[in-house]
């Protein structure tokens, strides 16, 4: 019996990545969502989606055979799961996959902003050797030994991340909305705290949340004033957690040292966006990229097999992981 899947990711992604969906699988690959889509989706077992992209509507759904929509990859923020649900239809992400490479983008550019690295490499391709290392000694720059790093959210991926922050000698500190067990704490020689105490606390925060809600603009002026000016935040989870704008002005105020942002609350990230349009100076202590923290060789091979081998066990009626709703 041939399945009929749709997939809004290009086959080259699987294929370059070594991965193939099942030979029972009847797959129709599209790049981007319209009406061909739309069509598909209506006689599809499977809905197929990258966790980036623009949001599904629900009413495609209405009228479709889908069973399962398979997110490959941790945020499920593009569907209203709830809504799904309601209609009999499963959601599913694939979560902790690539928990070490977001872990190593995050310490990775901790590091950069700790030692002024960015503003290291402009100013000596700009004949300042001297003038550069002289103000680096100045600033009496900070290795992460000793430092307290904050996570809010502790889940794969955030675990994950302590785990790394933890083995470079940082104090760790965490705020989660449930109750985390001592001996998983302990694991990571951590202590879980509220919010605002996190905040005040800390010389690195790093968030590691979904976006919904509850967590739409939870990093606002009000909490971003509770950082102490030199810390560092990072957000490589999803965009619009922190508001933007906040975020741009504590930087010209220089309420807070840097900030490294992998997501953004539309992406691709737009021409007025605040964070691209701050003074030279400033845009040293920032780090932008284009949602790509979990991006490597070893985690698209392992996202991918993860997601054929759920969607295979949904169709043959076997338990399936990672389920959302």
């Amino acid at each position: 019996m041939k399945f009929k899947i749709v997939c809004l990711r290009p086959e080259k992604d699987f294929t370059d990545n070594g991965v193939n969906p099942p030979s029972n699988f009847d797959v129709v690959y599209f790049e981007k969502l319209n009406q061909s889509v739309v069509q598909s989706i209506e006689k599809a077992d499977v809905l197929i989606i990258p966790a980036v992209g623009e949001y599904i509507d629900t009413k495609f759904f209405e009228k479709s055979s889908v069973k399962l929509i398979q997110v490959t990859g941790a945020g499920f923020d593009r569907v209203n799961e709830k809504k799904l649900r309601k209609l009999n239809i499963n959601v599913c992400n694939v979560t902790g996959v690539n928990s070490n490479s977001v872990a190593e983008f995050c310490i990775g550019n901790t590091i950069s902003l700790l030692r002024s690295i960015k503003k290291s490499d402009r100013l000596i391709n700009l004949g300042k050797y001297s003038e550069v290392r002289k103000q680096i000694i100045e600033e009496k720059l900070f290795e992460l030994h000793g430092l307290n790093a904050c996570f809010i959210g502790l889940g794969p991926i955030g675990s994950c991340t302590a785990d790394y922050f933890h083995k470079f000698g940082c104090k760790i500190f965490c705020n989660d909305i449930k109750p985390l067990g001592k001996e998983f704490l302990n694991s990571l020689g951590a202590k879980q705290i509220t919010l605002e105490d996190l905040l005040k606390k800390a010389d690195i925060v790093s968030i590691h949340l979904p976006l919904n809600e509850s967590t739409k603009n939870l990093i606002d002026r009000k909490k971003l004033n509770l950082l102490k000016p030199n810390a560092i935040i990072i957000n490589a989870s999803r965009g619009g957690i922190i508001n933007e704008r906040d975020l741009a002005q504590a930087l010209i105020k220089r309420t807070l040292r840097g900030v490294v942002m992998d997501v953004f609350e539309d992406e691709p990230i737009k021409e007025n966006n605040p964070l691209i349009n701050l003074p030279e100076d400033i845009q040293d202590n920032i780090i932008l990229t284009p949602h790509i923290a979990g991006v490597t060789k070893q985690s698209w091979n392992y996202l991918f097999k993860e997601s054929w081998q759920n969607v295979e066990k949904f169709l043959n009626g076997k338990q399936i992981k990672f389920l959302v709703n």
